[in-house]
């Protein structure tokens, strides 16, 4: 219902130029990426190859839809450590991964709510409230638990705790997100992260726990 506005949805942008940006966007994006190496370059690629696969074919299977969304999550935190440098902690991806199959699986279940939303996606059809609902279940506890494996191992001497204690924002953001889904509000994930102020505020106790534990 919203999307529908956007330029190349609405036609404002036609196909022919929209095609030419989208080539134009992903040559551009090669470069820049290259520049930085041939990793940065690969996780790039990888990144474009998942989006094209989403647009064209994904995003109207079941299940591969969500895990779809998930791994842009993963590859853009990659990309990121890649990019820098930092070496990559495998509870990273897990966390990451799991925490953005609950955002995806909450989009899910709100546009299955929303009687709009359901016309415009037919991978809707495939889906029930009760699975959405197990998978929303299920991501949360995985990217919670291993968060707090992160958090609870070789934790180095003067830190204070604080690593530790930055379990509590994060279980106290997961339950906000999750009481906002289940209540059919996860349609618009961006406007969740930007609109609430609880999830802010937690969200800024969060990181300010997680510098004084750095």
């Amino acid at each position: 219902p919203l999307k529908r506005h956007r330029p190349i949805a609405s036609g404002a942008i036609s196909r022919p130029r929209a095609f030419a940006a989208s080539a134009a966007a992903i040559a551009t994006g090669r470069v820049l990426s290259a520049g930085l190496g041939v990793a940065s370059l690969e996780v790039a690629l990888g990144y474009a190859a998942l989006n094209f696969g989403y647009a064209t074919w994904l995003r109207r299977v079941a299940i591969a839809d969500i895990a779809a969304i998930a791994a842009a999550f993963v590859i853009r935190a990659t990309a990121g450590g890649v990019a820098a440098g930092v070496p990559l902690s495998r509870w990273l991806f897990v966390v990451v991964g799991f925490a953005a199959l609950f955002v995806a699986a909450g989009k899910r279940y709100g546009d299955l709510l929303d009687p709009a939303s359901r016309h415009s996606r037919a991978v809707l059809e495939q889906y029930s409230a009760d699975f959405l609902l197990m998978v929303i279940g299920i991501a949360c506890a995985v990217a919670l638990g291993a968060y707090c494996m992160w958090a609870l191992q070789a934790v180095r001497a003067g830190t204070g705790g604080w690593r530790e204690a930055t379990i509590v924002p994060f279980t106290i953001a997961l339950l906000r997100y999750g009481l906002v889904v289940t209540d059919g509000r996860g349609g618009a994930p961006e406007e969740i992260m930007l609109g609430d102020r609880f999830m802010q505020v937690v969200g800024l106790a969060w990181a300010l726990m997680f510098g004084l534990g750095l």
